[in-house]
């Protein structure tokens, strides 16, 4: 008998994810990615000997990265090797005011503590309750397709005494447990990475405490690129040809079935399509309209993660005040209304919260010796203008207000300077208004009422990625090629 042959559209960490699993299953696999280097939005700039984590730079929820190697009989340290970062992360309130977050869970609470007395008892209801949703989603939703309202309500979740309380507001579930004003937004800064407000997500993303403070922050070493080429030689190693630069122009259908596609170099023919390029780009500029199971007017209603203004800065001197993770919630930034400029009305923020990443605090391997490599990123709005001018803008007062808060000065120790935003989101990944990270975690954008895993009009079509199932994020893409590849297994004969 033949072998099908899967042809899977991108190499992000979805795509390579499926085309692992794929390729160990038997099946005949090709990857085509456009760009020149694996990684989807986790790419690799270089300039002058400095190294930068293009998109993603955190490390959560390792056990999920782990299972996928473990799925094809491979161990992840082989291909590249974490290290769990100590402390998690630095957050600046205001000059000569910043707080470092321990990985160790009961040192958070002593932390919280001398802020909020009864404070560290709450925070083990608190993780006991994020734990306990961790868990059941890792049981009952992650690794499972939901077509129908009905595969929602599965009677584990209908019947679980937790299930009222996973539909709450995810402020209003955080202000039941604490009420300073800094172990709030401790608690709950983190949903931004999650594509959404604390304001409008569901509370059952409270569990992202319990990857944060019991599962730890991780580095892995190199940066985000090392787990990006990782991945892709596992795909290799499982038998899967990735073919770089070579971009998809076109899904060729026949009797509701795609055929082959259509790249700027040649046409493939495949058995079946997984596409982890952007959900609403393949769509709207891969497929003829009559294959399309989702309009132009759907994915205008749709609410989406925030965009970013990410600028990337070289610096010829080390510096003394800063970690690896950096959160900047001074006295200019604020905070509720950052957050109404992303989702209600917006715009670009004021006073934004911004953070800075340096891995070369904890990697000397990303920076020339004695140099610094810093990532500035301000969450925006999708779909606002974005023009040199306003980006200029931004970078002079994110550099002011860092040299105000650290006392350190940066400006004429800079040597390298790269920008990256909205109009380069849509450049790159046909991103829908530009957005960073996929479709974001509302009540109403999450499981079935997310896009589905399996196209409706073309039955050997499957996506993968952030804005399908299970969410946003690395380890979630990973996840979803899981359950795109049984999907696939199941309905390919």
């Amino acid at each position: 008998m033949k072998t099908k042959h899967i042809v899977v559209i991108g190499a992000g960490y979805g795509g390579l994810s499926a085309a692992a699993l794929l390729a160990h299953k038997g099946y005949k696999v090709t990857v085509l990615e456009k760009h020149n280097q694996p990684g989807g939005r986790a790419r690799l700039l270089e300039d002058k000997g400095f190294k930068f984590d293009i998109g993603p730079s955190w490390y959560m929820m390792p056990e999920m990265f782990d299972r996928l190697f473990s799925l094809t009989n491979k161990n992840r340290e082989d291909y590249y090797k974490i290290k769990r970062l100590d402390p998690s992360y630095r957050i600046f309130f205001n000059q000569n005011d910043s707080i470092d977050i321990p990985s160790n869970a009961d040192q958070v609470g002593d932390l919280f503590e001398t802020l909020e007395k009864g404070s560290k008892q709450q925070l083990e209801r608190y993780l006991a309750d994020a734990k306990y949703k961790y868990d059941m989603a890792t049981k009952e939703f992650l690794y499972k397709r939901f077509s129908s309202i009905f595969s929602l309500l599965d009677r584990n979740l209908v019947l679980d005494p937790a299930g009222y309380d996973i539909l709450k507001n995810f402020h209003k579930h955080t202000k039941k447990y604490f009420k300073n004003d800094r172990i709030i937004k401790i608690m709950e800064w983190m949903i931004t990475f999650l594509g959404s407000s604390p304001y409008n997500a569901p509370a059952i993303y409270s569990l992202i405490a319990h990857a944060e403070f019991n599962l730890g922050i991780w580095y892995p070493e190199g940066g985000l690129i090392s787990v990006s080429n990782g991945l892709a030689k596992l795909a290799e190693d499982c038998g899967a040809v990735i073919k770089l630069n070579s971009e998809v122009l076109k899904i060729n259908c026949k009797d509701s079935k795609a055929v082959s596609v259509t790249t700027n170099k040649e046409i493939i023919p495949a058995d079946a399509i997984i596409a982890n390029s952007e959900y609403s780009f393949t769509e709207m500029n891969l497929l003829d309209e009559q294959h399309r199971t989702y309009d132009k007017n759907y994915w205008e209603k749709k609410t989406y993660s925030p965009s970013s203004l990410l600028f990337y800065v070289g610096l010829n001197k080390k510096l003394k005040t800063v970690i690896h993770h950096n959160l900047y919630l001074d006295e200019e930034s604020d905070w509720e209304g950052h957050f109404d400029s992303l989702y209600k009305n917006k715009r670009w923020p004021e006073n934004p919260m911004f953070y800075l990443s340096v891995t070369s605090y904890s990697d000397k391997t990303v920076a020339p010796k004695e140099n610094e490599n810093l990532v500035f990123l301000i969450p925006i709005a999708p779909g606002i203008e974005d023009t040199p001018e306003v980006r200029e803008h931004y970078f002079n007062n994110l550099i002011d207000r860092f040299e105000k808060i650290n006392g350190e000065s940066i400006r004429d120790h800079i040597v390298v300077k790269h920008s990256y935003a909205i109009n380069d989101f849509v450049r790159d990944y046909g991103a829908f208004k530009g957005n960073s990270f996929g479709m974001a975690h509302t009540l109403f954008q999450t499981a079935n009422f997310r896009p589905d895993i399996r196209s409706k009009k073309v039955k050997n079509l499957f996506y993968t990625g952030c804005m399908t199932q299970p969410g946003i994020g690395t380890p979630l893409s990973i996840v979803s090629a899981e359950v795109a590849v049984k999907e696939l297994s199941k309905n390919i004969s």
